[in-house]
């Protein structure tokens, strides 16, 4: 047997197995760098706790927790197995997660904020409680970190204590009380850091609540972050404001211009700030549709807008560690921040639980970076995940009301340390496809799996189970835009027999990931079968047959050695149904979801024919094949996304008609009698060119008309279903119900010739 000689065909960007939208990008090389900063994507063991968590401090090797739980437990533990009591508040080593025991400091109600004095010495807790270790102590105390004793500190809040930052001289307090330090203080105080009654140099109230607050690396500001559209009686100050922190005036903030003024209809709230040596970092959350909802980013000098992240997913919480900044949120669309941002992903659909609760960005432009653990929203996925971060310099903890991190139990609380080192591994790629070519040729597809903390990755290819790969290829993969790796394994001997699986590395790092499971056995061939052979002398530049096992690929049979489509919809696709070609398979789509989209995105061809064989008894309509500017993914609510730009298409009416349709200043159609959803197999072609628009069906011309152009636009072919909106004798469904077969495009018109001969080449008579 001749060993074969395998050559890499190239890559193009496609969606993740959850159908999100991608880009197109032909893999060359790798850019450097393999990690997304510092932080692994696993986790490191940590207690849990058996409610949310909305206050985390580390300091002094010592991770602080408060929040509304009640006991805690080891990790893994499931909601009432091993229970610890602690009221509202908790204490953990930093390095381990384990609960330090002599730890415990009861509380009468829960605790929003936690800070340490700036040697460390004393720990600072507030938020509803009116006693802490049978102490009276409204809604804010101090306890010394080394004895665990309760001061004297003594503030005495009237509401709610949800932040505190303390300096040397000065503890500031902030919340939705009107008294405090024994003062009325409207939503914000400083007390003094012994006694807690309020410093009467520090004036600055505020129209609503103050939710956090942060000092400036060098003490000499103090940022805010809260509901109020009023700061001193000053009304251009809206939910971020940062004042003077000896006195409480406010300070010019130029960055506060990317809050929109509070509407009806789009409400913003800044609900965590956070500073480094440069400068201040926002999470807000805006109520109303496209409301900001992101992220933004704050230089020390002058407070200019550094950067903003237009993501939609109501940002609860920060924190920066080094040149990376960790967000809480639950991120589900990020296309407001593209084209400067190309890691930016799209709707990922937020009520299906598919929104990001946990990412990175670079602190200096906002960046994405490609740190993807992630949690769930909480109990039945319907809250917002992560509500609190903290750092002690290296490692990063992360409160919240989620119930698992990375899909593994884990409540309350998560730790990450880059101690315990990178132990995510590129997860197991699915089952290439391999399909047998004329010539001796083999052409093998593969998706790139993700690697939850490195986007560079190296795709190895085997040949029947061998422990040597045959072909390599570097590649750059995203949560939501997972490369498709083409190869073609040639000169193999005729009529031998293999299969092929492939694993993934880390290009700049050790792991490997799982080897996946082999590709069907192929045959290899001389002679393409007639049907191939008929249409592949027609050079066409896509070629489903969609004989494959499974998906999520299906393989290009053409000789332009495309990627192949990718398979969308969720469980609306079955294989492997009888297909219109004796001897092969086709796919069955479900009418509601299923359809199958190009890899490689191009622009609208002007000279073009489609073709495609279907079989339905639906009375509902459908899309049979068609070009359109939405590749997959999903709405906000979860259904499949369609086009906004969409035609070059045939399609099926509810009373079975097929339609060929283009449009460039309107919609131009021709179309055939009905009944053509009679549960046959039917071929269907349309062409465009200069000459205008030709529709055919089972080889014979039904309609013409003079019309030469189309729209032009970048986009992507589609078989199965896609938009249908406003078009003639518009079915039902924009999916068809129904099976569908040898899918083909074209660069060129089809002569009634060639559609005859692929007709006849399926085993059919002309009649």
């Amino acid at each position: 047997m001749r060993a074969g000689r395998l050559i890499a065909l190239g890559a193009a960007a496609v969606l993740a197995v959850s159908g999100l939208t991608a880009l197109t990008t032909v893999v060359r090389s790798a850019p450097a760098g393999a990690i997304g900063g510092p932080m692994p994507s696993n986790v490191a063991p940590t207690w849990q706790t058996n409610a949310p968590v909305t206050a985390l401090l580390a300091v002094g090797g010592v991770l602080y927790v408060g929040g509304e739980f009640t006991s805690v437990r080891l990790p893994g533990r499931p909601v009432g197995s091993g229970e610890i009591v602690r009221h509202y508040l908790a204490a953990f080593e930093a390095g381990t997660g384990r609960l330090i025991v002599g730890f415990n400091h009861p509380l009468d109600a829960p605790v929003h904020a936690l800070a340490a004095s700036p040697d460390g010495q004393t720990i600072y807790v507030g938020g509803d409680f009116a006693s802490i270790d049978g102490v009276a102590r409204s809604r804010v105390a101090a306890f010394s970190a080394a004895t665990g004793t309760v001061t004297s500190f003594d503030p005495g809040a009237n509401a709610r204590v949800t932040g505190i930052s303390a300096a040397a001289t000065a503890v500031y307090l902030s919340g939705s009380f009107s008294v405090a330090g024994g003062a009325a203080k409207q939503r914000l105080a400083a007390v003094n850091p012994s006694t807690g009654t309020a410093l009467p140099t520090f004036t600055s109230n505020a129209d609503n609540v103050v939710y956090q607050t942060a000092l400036s690396g060098d003490g000499s500001k103090l940022y805010l972050a809260g509901a109020f559209t009023s700061l001193n009686g000053d009304a251009g100050q809206h939910a971020a404001a940062v004042v003077d922190s000896s006195t409480g005036a406010v300070l010019p903030f130029p960055a506060g211009s990317v809050i929109p003024p509070k509407t009806p209809s789009c409400t913003v709230e800044a609900k965590t700030v956070k500073t480094d040596g440069t400068g201040a970092y926002f999470g807000v959350e805006g109520s109303g549709l496209g409301c900001f909802d992101g992220t933004f980013a704050v230089d020390s000098a002058g407070d200019a807008l550094r950067w903003r992240s237009l993501c939609l997913g109501a940002t609860q919480a920060v924190q920066p560690i080094g040149t990376i900044l960790y967000t809480g949120s639950h991120s589900h669309d990020c296309s407001g921040d593209r084209p400067a941002d190309p890691d930016a992903f799209p709707e990922v659909g937020a009520a299906k639980g598919l929104s990001r609760h946990l990412l990175s960005r670079s602190t200096s432009t906002g960046h994405l970076s490609t740190w993807y653990p992630n949690t769930d929203g909480g109990p039945n996925k319907t809250g917002l995940g992560p509500r609190v971060m903290a750092t002690d310099g290296s490692r990063l903890f992360v409160g919240g009301e989620f119930t698992t991190v990375n899909g593994l139990p884990q409540q309350g609380l998560a730790r990450f340390d880059p101690a315990t080192g990178d132990l995510a591994s590129p997860s197991k790629p699915a089952a290439p496809t391999a399909v047998a070519r004329a010539g001796g040729k083999v052409t093998i597809s593969v998706q790139t799996p993700l690697d939850t903390d490195d986007l560079n990755l190296t795709v190895r290819l085997y040949r029947d189970g061998g422990s040597v790969p045959i072909a390599t290829a570097a590649v750059r993969s995203l949560f939501w835009k997972r490369p498709v790796l083409t190869f073609s394994d040639d000169r193999l001997a005729i009529g031998s027999k293999h299969s092929y699986t492939a694993d993934v590395k880390e290009t700049n790092g050790p792991r490997v990931g799982p080897r996946s499971l082999p590709s069907r056995t192929i045959t290899v061939i001389q002679t393409a079968p007639a049907y191939e052979a008929a249409v592949n002398a027609d050079s066409p530049v896509l070629f489903w047959r969609l004989g494959d096992p499974g998906g999520p690929l299906t393989v290009d049979s053409s000789n332009t050695k495309n990627p192949g489509g990718l398979t969308l919809g969720g469980g609306g696709i079955a294989w492997g149904a009888p297909g219109a070609v004796a001897g092969s398979n086709a796919v069955t789509v479900d009418g509601t979801s299923g359809y199958i989209s190009a890899t490689r995105g191009q622009w609208s061809p002007g000279t073009f024919s489609i073709e495609a064989w279907f079989k339905t008894t639906s009375t509902r309509g459908g899309r049979i094949i068609g070009f359109g500017n939405q590749q997959g993914g999903l709405t906000l609510n979860g259904t499949p996304a369609v086009s906004q730009q969409y035609d070059k298409h045939l399609y099926l009416t509810n009373d079975g008609r097929v339609v060929f349709g283009v449009h460039v200043d309107r919609n131009y159609t021709i179309g055939s009698r009905p009944g053509y959803n009679d549960g046959q197999w039917h071929q269907a072609v349309g062409t465009q060119g200069a000459t205008g628009m030709t529709l055919y069906v089972d080889g014979k011309v039904i309609a013409r008309y003079a019309q030469a152009k189309n729209q032009n636009y970048y986009g992507y072919w589609r078989v199965g279903g896609d938009n249908l909106t406003s078009w003639s004798l518009t079915p039902t469904s924009r999916y068809l119900a129904g099976a569908i077969d040898e899918a083909a495009v074209y660069n060129r018109v089809l002569a009634l010739t060639s559609v005859q001969r692929h007709y006849t080449a399926s085993g059919r008579r002309l009649t």
